[in-house]
Formats: structure tokens, sequence, C-alpha cells
């Protein structure tokens, strides 16, 4: 993934890390937030690595696609606590509805969830 940059982190909070001296020019994404880290997977780089190391599997289907042509966007939403691994954690309502309007993405989350 050589052409993942710090331009993939497009968080509205990420410059909170600025304290640091290594992030000192980190500033917050000015951008429509969709996601924590967003990433146009155009070479399969991403994707091939999912497939090999997803628990739970990978959906089907992808095989003889040409990514330079139809590559696949990730949407990655970070959540932490500092808790159990079970503990809850809070998925806004904007956040849902992006997930929610693909059966994949539901089904992905709910594997995520348990």
């Amino acid at each position: 993934m050589g052409d993942f940059t710090l331009d993939n982190w497009r968080s509205t909070i990420r410059g909170e890390l600025s304290r640091y001296p290594k992030y000192a020019g980190i500033t917050n994404w000015q951008g429509r937030e969709t996601a924590d880290i967003v990433y146009k997977d155009c070479d399969g780089g991403l994707t091939e690595w999912l497939v090999e190391h997803c628990t739970g599997g990978y959906p089907a289907g992808d095989d003889e696609r040409e990514f330079a042509e139809q590559p696949i966007e990730y949407f990655f939403e970070v959540k932490s606590t500092t808790g159990p691994c079970e503990s809850r954690f809070f998925l806004s309502t904007g956040q849902y509805k992006r997930v929610s309007y693909l059966d994949i993405g539901l089904q992905i989350l709910a594997e995520w969830m348990l």
C-alpha cells in the first residue's frame, strides 16, 4: 500500500496528535468525514491481504476484478476502549446509516460486534 498517506486519515480530530513532536504538523481533516480512514484499493493489494487474513471469510465475487478500472473504496471506522474487548462501543446514527445500505456492511458490523 505504497499510496497510503496521511490523506487517507480523514478524522476531524486527528489534529489532537499535534501535541506530540512526531506529529507536530498534523491538522484536523477539513472535508466531510465519512470514516476515520478511507482507502481506494487501485491495485488489489489491500483486498488480497483481507482475503488472506479476514476472520470469518471475505465476501466472494472479486476474483476477476480489474482494480485499476474498478477499485474498491474501503471506509474504516476506528473504535477503541480502555475496557475489555467485550465492551460496547458507540455508533452514531450517521455511521449506522452509512454501513446499513449494504447488506455486507451489516454482516461485517455484526461479526465485529460479537
